[in-house]
Order: structure tokens, then sequence, then C-alpha cells
């Protein structure tokens, strides 16, 4: 089984781009209307795929580097994440007692009308 990653974006834009524009290149290359482009630029991390592969997220990612964006990709929740990290190490973070369990407030996601 391969590795998943999700996809994530926040409205960050590349050094020296302009928002505006950078907005426009995407809205282009997505074919997404004005109202979805205004989640994704809200500031806010919106998840735009949940389970994506390396391939899939490398080539989404070059799409918005190629606009001027800044596409996040990180291991897909559930996930044991990368190779080599020590899994008791978040076990004993999540265990102990003293720290209060916060809820994450879900993420908004981003999905085309067909």
């Amino acid at each position: 089984m391969s590795e998943e990653f999700r996809l994530a974006f926040s409205g960050e834009v590349e050094e020296g781009q302009h928002a505006a524009v950078v907005k426009k290149r995407l809205a282009a290359v997505l074919k997404l209307d004005d109202k979805r482009m205004d989640v994704l630029f809200s500031g806010k991390q919106v998840t735009l795929k949940c389970a994506a592969d390396a391939k899939a997220a490398e080539q989404l990612q070059e799409v918005f580097k190629k606009a001027g964006a800044c596409l996040e990709i990180l291991p897909a929740k559930g996930s044991t994440g990368t190779e080599g990290s020590d899994p008791t190490e978040s076990a004993a973070e999540s265990s102990d007692p003293s720290s209060p369990e916060e809820e994450p407030e879900p993420e908004p996601t981003l999905r085309r009308q067909m």
C-alpha cells in the first residue's frame, strides 16, 4: 500500500507574487468560481484532497507553484507518518493526563459541483 497525503491550502502565495493575480491564475486552472476562490483565500487552511498518492500530490503542488501559490502536502489523517519516526513519542504525549485534550476545529473542504 502506498503512502497517502493530505493536500491543504491556506491562501499563502509565493514571495514576490500578488494575491489577486495568483487567485485569478488558480481560478482559471482549477475552474473554480469566485465564491470558491474566496474560500481558498480566506486565510484558513482548506483541505483540497484528503488522501492523495505521492504522484498526485506532487502534480497538484506543481500546478499551485506555477500559479504562484503554496500548497502544503501533509501526512493523511490516520497515517503513521514518515518512516523512522518514533511511534511511542506521540503515544506518550497523548497519554499525559495533565494536558487537556483539545478538539481541533474541523477544516473546511472545497468541493466542485458537477
